[in-house]
């Protein structure tokens, strides 16, 4: 029997704050139902779970935790912990979770799936031959020069199907709020032999299903965005941008393996992880081993601490006001963040240390467990405040 959580809400997500959306679209509803029986209360919940897509969260008193799949920073002066793309465990209360981890319930990748559908079996030269098109663009988001311009220098060079709202030149697959696009996509890919897999800005830890979508198809991606991609995923199995001097130079090695379909076929075939084992950020298992923690050891909520914010959100006449200062500040500070931590435009890598080249600690994160270094009957409280 599993045990029940305390009372808990979902605020400010993308689908409507209704119990039965929450069932049906939250993954962290179902990353919670996987080990605990979900108590929800919408009017006094101990713990909120929270994300970017509104500011309903200011009306809540429990204990709040932020879940965000943007390239942001959680903001310790509204949340108690949080679930986020940042690589900075800001003293134990942030868990690195990328996007690609938590995805939408339904997903081909969903960590509801069995590790064993996650294999890779390999390949041979039929599967090439069986390859009908050359690449798949697939982007509704026009805002990102590196990727336009790319996807204009290989189109020239050869053609490109352009299946989404941007540049389209080839029929839609499937809408964005479709019930089935996740598992829709990596089927649409299986006809190509690359996807081009660009992110909209370039973050570190901000890793989104773009990459994990054309692997699941067996389509060889080619990305750019987090330079730290290859802490999780295997180097061999996706083109990275930032390996080359230029996006031209990239273009060329792209048509290079369309010619060699033995080296094509070496990353058709290269494991999907970088690992065996699933990233510790990507079992569900571990993240619910986390709320556990959490739920056990309650920490003093900082919404209690916050009166002026919750009289604004209450009594202030105004609220309309309140609510665009608080998307302005939210915008601001997704800025601030993508300024420190991500780059402007085209960036090649620097070379890696050839003592670390084939491992992950050449990274300046610990990509690995979490957990390993402290036990679950440990608790977990943030620091105390720093002397005056």
């Amino acid at each position: 029997m599993k045990p029940r959580t305390p009372p808990l809400w979902f605020a400010d997500f993308w689908h409507d704050e209704t119990e039965a959306a929450i069932k049906a679209h939250n993954p962290w509803y179902h990353i919670l139902a996987r080990a605990f029986d979900v108590q929800l209360d919408q009017h006094r919940p101990e713990f909120l779970l929270y994300s970017s897509f509104g500011h309903r969260f200011w009306a809540h008193e429990g204990i709040r935790i932020f879940c965000s799949g943007k390239p942001e920073a959680p903001d310790f002066a509204n949340c108690d912990w949080a679930f986020t793309c940042d690589v900075r465990s800001h003293h134990g209360r942030n868990m690195y979770v990328p996007p690609w981890a938590a995805w939408d319930v339904g997903g081909p990748f969903s960590p509801q799936t069995d590790e064993r559908d996650m294999t890779r079996p390999p390949l041979d030269a039929s599967a090439v031959e069986r390859k009908q098109h050359f690449c798949a663009f697939v982007q509704r988001n026009p805002r990102c020069a590196v990727r336009n311009e790319f996807f204009h220098l290989l189109h020239a060079r050869q053609f490109v199907h352009a299946a989404g709202p941007l540049f389209n030149n080839s029929p839609i697959p499937t809408s964005r709020t479709a019930d089935d696009h996740y598992r829709a996509l990596p089927d649409f890919y299986s006809q190509f032999k690359f996807v081009l897999a660009f992110e909209s800005v370039s973050v570190r830890g901000y890793l989104s299903e773009k990459l994990i979508l054309p692997l699941l198809g067996r389509a060889v991606p080619i990305y750019w965005g987090d330079p730290l991609a290859t802490a999780q995923f295997h180097p061999d199995a996706f083109l990275r941008a930032a390996d080359f001097p230029s996006l031209d130079a990239l273009a060329d090695h792209v048509l290079k393996l369309d010619r060699d379909d033995a080296l094509y076929l070496s990353h058709l075939n290269a494991p999907l992880f970088r690992t065996e084992a699933l990233p510790a950020c990507a079992q569900w298992d571990k993240l619910a081993d986390r709320f556990e923690d959490m739920f056990a050891h309650p920490v003093p909520p900082v919404a209690r601490q916050r009166w002026a914010q919750k009289y604004l959100w209450r009594h202030l006449p105004q609220r309309g006001a309140v609510r665009q200062l608080r998307k302005r500040f939210v915008r601001r500070r997704q800025r601030l963040y993508q300024r420190r931590f991500g780059t402007q435009g085209f960036v090649p890598a620097r070379p890696p240390d050839a003592a670390t080249k084939n491992s992950a600690d050449e990274f300046d994160f610990p990509i690995a467990n979490p957990f390993k270094a402290r036990g679950k009957s440990q608790p977990v409280a943030p620091p105390n405040p720093p002397a005056s």
